[in-house]
């Protein structure tokens, strides 16, 4: 396999090139490419060195084309997939980065796949970064981080520091994707740009991506690890780390075969000590800044200010509230987070659309994804003033939040309303304190509005959901033998909830009985909030040939694409407020497989979908809204499998249950439509007798 760098360090590659002759043995061919002036020295190195100036690659030197150093790596990486020199597929890599145990090719492909390796999120570094000392590195990650959010890809951090392996023609697909977008920014990301681009365009030929495994990245206790290093299997190597004082003096840089596993051993007990007690030392300094804030507002309190400000908030919400209409009235404002690649961000936009094909002309949509992005509260201001209605789709801590910040003078004459999701038929404990900010409370499931209707003191008002698309789909062709499940969640909705080992465990099923063509997609959001989460998925064995992993939180139409482009939905869910997906799935004249229980019978019934026997379970809210135990379902996989089988035995039974799916969602679709139209406004709130 090839190795390909870009280097003006013949002296620092020449070490590396010792370890990664003696430790990857699968290497057999090294590229490099260089300033003109060195190729001598480079070449000089070893008889498997071939070394290109660098002009080859990009018209001419490095440091004239593109001064600041990101763009310069950048430009020359993103010549590489375009260079007749570079194999189809290859390991890219810097100078520096050094093998520290024996590496199998197995460590990069395996079943046909790549295996990326990341070290961070895009958001989390914007946390860690410091503004007066931002590096060109820090500058590029910022800017493919404001770019990839756009594209609706994933947010993942690859330059991880170790070598990778690269799909040279992904990569020349990714960069003439983002060719406009090097010209736009001062700089973007190659790590970030191809790896995440690849993920959600070739899932199938990636394996999830698993936590990075180098030392000396970073090379002293910077920044908090995001997911810290099982072992360390690569070395960012830097001269200062071996001269006095540097944390692994005594210690030779040179490759010594006899002693690599005892030098890796010292090198990996010196650097996780000095990493642990450095953090170990940010940690308590936070920790103190944190008692001292919560301090000071528990004494203000005490000298009676806290309640007094309560008192204030309190007034002038009061005021605020003044000639609110005792019923929803237009213009109907929607505030959602229509940028975020979430549930709430979705169920705001099909609200936005349910209520105008309701009430053509009332709505007007809100963005307030940058409120919560930006953290800068002064950007509330996303509704005018006036009468009408305000629905915040966010839940009540962070919609009070919204709220809070929303100048009176936009809320005054407004009705408030909150529009929530939860999943188990109680009212989460969390979020009493947050009702105070709200007239009225929506919700557009059944099962939801008759758990919540008994046990909350304001209005509940059901909204049903038209679920159409906006276009009519065409019919769904039926494919060959090859079936593809597609199971789509965020961490944020917790691993326990969405079971993806149910549908890990249905794929094992159905290939054990024969239907050994099946594979099975997991899209999956919410890593950079909830990275355990992340690391507990990828316990479930999903590193395989079959599985398919896509990352991020992708936007509208790349979802759209995804579920066109598979055969069943499968939601093996142990409790869900409606499931949306299921039902996007139906409308396209997909198969949707669900649990039998929660909010999806709003939608799916025997006719419409394949339902799954469940037995009735308690379980723990991980999100830690409630602290009893909640009534959930534990769907049966082995009646799973049986009941979808005979569709993938005849795939054109499957196409007349996508044919009845459809027909399903657009009976419940011209359904809501109408009941909106003569009760969203009415007061006190209908509700149905009957429902098709």
């Amino acid at each position: 396999m090839q190795i390909v760098y870009i280097s003006n360090r013949p002296d620092v590659l020449r070490q590396t090139h010792a370890h990664v002759r003696g430790l990857m043995p699968f290497i057999d061919e090294v590229l490099v490419f260089c300033p003109a002036d060195k190729v001598g020295a480079f070449e000089a190195i070893g008889t498997d060195i071939h070394a290109v100036g660098e002009e080859e690659l990009i018209g001419g030197p490095a440091a004239r084309v593109a001064p600041d150093h990101q763009r310069r790596n950048y430009m020359m990486r993103a010549a590489l997939p375009f260079s007749a020199r570079v194999a189809d597929e290859f390991i890219m890599s810097d100078d520096d980065y050094r093998p520290l145990r024996p590496i199998e090719a197995a460590y990069f492909a395996s079943a046909g796949k790549h295996q990326p390796f990341f070290f961070y999120t895009l958001e989390r570094w914007a946390d860690v970064v410091l503004p007066h000392r931002r590096t060109s590195y820090d500058e590029g990650n910022l800017n493919t981080l404001d770019l990839l959010r756009r594209e609706g890809l994933g947010t993942l951090l690859f330059s991880a520091h170790m070598p990778q392996i690269v799909d040279k023609r992904i990569f020349g697909e990714s960069v003439r994707h983002f060719a406009e977008a090097a010209t736009r920014y001062a700089s973007i990301t190659e790590w970030e740009t191809y790896f995440n681009f690849g993920l959600a365009r070739h899932a199938e030929r990636f394996h999830p991506p698993a936590p990075f495994a180098t030392l000396g990245w970073p090379d002293g206790p910077h920044w908090p690890w995001f997911v810290p290093p099982a072992r360390f299997d690569f070395e960012n190597f830097s001269p200062a780390s071996y001269t006095a004082g540097g944390v692994f003096a005594g210690l030779s840089p040179d490759y010594e075969p006899g002693r690599v596993a005892e030098i890796t051993e010292e090198k990996s007990r010196r650097y996780r000590a000095m990493m642990e007690a450095g953090l170990a030392r940010k940690e308590l300094r936070q920790a103190r800044r944190k008692a001292l804030r919560k301090a000071l507002p528990e004494l203000f309190r005490r000298a009676g200010g806290g309640a007094l400000v309560r008192m204030r908030r309190r007034q002038a919400w009061h005021a605020s509230r003044e000639g609110v209409p005792s019923a929803p009235t237009g213009p109907i404002n929607i505030a959602g987070l229509y940028r975020f690649g979430t549930g709430l961000g979705n169920a705001a936009q099909v609200l936005a659309s349910t209520v105008e094909r309701s009430l053509p002309g009332s709505v007007r949509q809100a963005d307030i994804s940058h409120f919560f992005w930006e953290r800068r509260p002064g950007r509330a201001a996303d509704v005018r003033e006036g009468a009408g209605t305000l629905v915040v789709c966010a839940n009540p801590p962070q919609g009070a939040r919204y709220l809070r910040a929303l100048p009176a003078n936009l809320r005054r004459g407004k009705r408030i309303v909150g529009y929530w999701w939860w999943e188990y038929p109680t009212f989460p404990e969390s979020w009493h304190e947050h009702l105070f900010w709200f007239d009225e409370i929506w919700v557009s499931s059944r099962f939801l509005y008759a758990a919540w209707r008994p046990l909350l003191d304001k209005p509940v008002r059901w909204v049903p959901l038209d679920l159409r698309g906006d276009a009519v789909p065409p019919a769904a062709a039926v494919g060959g033998p090859a079936t593809k499940l597609l199971s789509i969640f965020n961490l944020g909705s917790t691993l326990s909830r969405k079971n993806p080992a149910a549908a890990v465990a249905l794929l094992d099923r159905l290939v054990a009985a024969g239907h050994r063509d099946t594979t099975l997609t997991l899209k999956v959001g919410g890593i950079g909030q909830y990275p355990q989460r992340y690391l507990n998925l990828l316990k479930l064995d999903i590193r395989r040939e079959r599985v398919n992993v896509v990352i991020g939180d992708l936007g509208e139409a790349a979802i759209a694409d995804l579920l066109a482009s598979h055969d069943v939905y499968v939601s093996l869910h142990r409790a869900e407020g409606l499931g949306m997906l299921p039902a996007r799935a139906m409308w396209l004249r997909k198969a949707a497989l669900a649990t039998r229980w929660s909010g999806n019978l709003d939608y799916m019934d025997e006719d419409s979908g394949v339902l799954v026997d469940a037995i009735p379970i308690m379980m723990r809210d991980e999100n830690g809204n409630m602290r009893e135990m909640l009534p959930a379902a534990e769907p049966d996989v082995a009646d799973a499998a049986a009941r979808l089988s005979p569709f993938l035995d005849d795939r054109s039974k499957m196409q007349a249950l996508g044919a009845r799916a459809h027909a399903r969602i657009e009976t419940i679709g011209e359904a809501a439509v109408r009941f909106n139209r003569e009760n969203l406004t009415a007061a006190p709130p209908a509700f149905p007798e009957t429902w098709p």
